[in-house]
């Protein structure tokens, strides 16, 4: 009998025949041992929020969108509610601030820090203290799955930050072009996601929709199948997603869409407006927030998503 080792250390005694749980597994190890129905019954397991009825824990989630309906925004001002406390979107509350990692591997530096200042003006946020509080960490790379030694690198980075988030923007980059095949398509994404949940992180994409999506053309509210490739409405278990109710115009404020749902339940969908703001004489930098206005779900979602059932209105 031997000890089997991986990247990640020893995972217990190898029998001849198989594996033989000699020695407990470790959660780190991205394994544990199988439970008993007794044990699930008598356990207290219960959704954890990240932020209430929006985002629960240690499960996969996705903000997607079509070009121009604002994901990088979201996906910073989903960044500066986990490292400040406040509540995302001036709705979802955040029961407690915790240390995250903005992968931004698309806009750049200078186009991050515009967005970054113009979001925490308009959500009230200290930056300076924000700063000194090192909560909010940021990287202009995303890890590759099919790349293990950076993969490894980057579950150090994780771990060495004490992340309870990472926001990975945009989410190709980290996968091959393998976006027509299901199975090669959840694979990539398990390695990143394993990773990120051994080091005790939940992590969130940032992804498109697929350049056909009707509702996308027609400024619908989109669907779980409109993200881009293969095998992504499986893999990921909670979402938001993000449409256009009227074509882009610059001059314009953002009117959007926005149904944010998951496997634990708490469908919501809403109207949102994105004012632009200026910032030193600079234009074109986005903030929020409006306040989210109550619609009649019955009446503007009838035709569009007939499957989803009722949704609550926000309040």
């Amino acid at each position: 009998m031997h000890r089997a080792t991986t990247r990640l250390g020893v995972i217990g005694a190898v029998a001849p025949f198989g594996l033989h749980f000699a020695e407990p597994f470790q959660v780190e190890n991205g394994l544990e041992p199988s439970w008993s129905l007794r044990k699930l019954l008598d356990s207290d397991v219960t959704d954890s929020w990240l932020i209430e009825d929006c985002l629960p824990d240690y499960q996969p989630a996705v903000i997607a969108g079509a070009s121009k309906s604002l994901k990088t925004t979201l996906a910073t001002a989903m960044a500066l509610s986990f490292a400040s406390g406040v509540p995302f979107l001036g709705k979802f509350k955040v029961p407690e601030r915790c240390r995250v990692i903005f992968c931004s591997a698309e806009s750049g530096k200078s186009v991050t820090k515009k967005a970054i200042i113009s979001m925490a003006q308009a959500m009230s946020i200290d930056l300076e203290d924000l700063a000194e509080s090192g909560m909010l960490e940021l990287s202009w790379w995303v890890p590759r799955a099919s790349d293990v030694d950076i993969v490894d690198y980057f579950l150090s980075m994780v771990c060495g930050h004490e992340a309870k988030v990472v926001i990975l923007d945009p989410t190709y980059k980290s996968l091959d072009d393998n976006s027509t095949s299901l199975i090669l398509t959840g694979q990539q994404l398990d390695k990143i996601n394993n990773a990120i949940t051994r080091a005790g992180s939940t992590a969130v994409f940032v992804d498109h929709v697929k350049r056909s999506s009707n509702n996308a053309h027609n400024n619908k509210p989109l669907s779980l199948e409109d993200i881009s490739g293969a095998g992504k409405a499986e893999f990921f278990r909670q979402w938001m997603l993000v449409g256009r109710r009227e074509d882009f115009e610059a001059s314009k404020p953002h009117k959007l869409w926005i149904s944010i749902r998951g496997s634990a339940g708490y469908p919501h969908r809403f109207a949102q407006r994105f004012n632009k703001v200026r910032i030193r004489n600079r234009i074109g930098v986005y903030g929020c927030l409006e306040k989210i206005r109550r619609i009649d779900t019955d009446v503007v979602f009838a035709s569009a998503h007939r499957s989803v059932g009722r949704l609550h209105p926000s309040r």
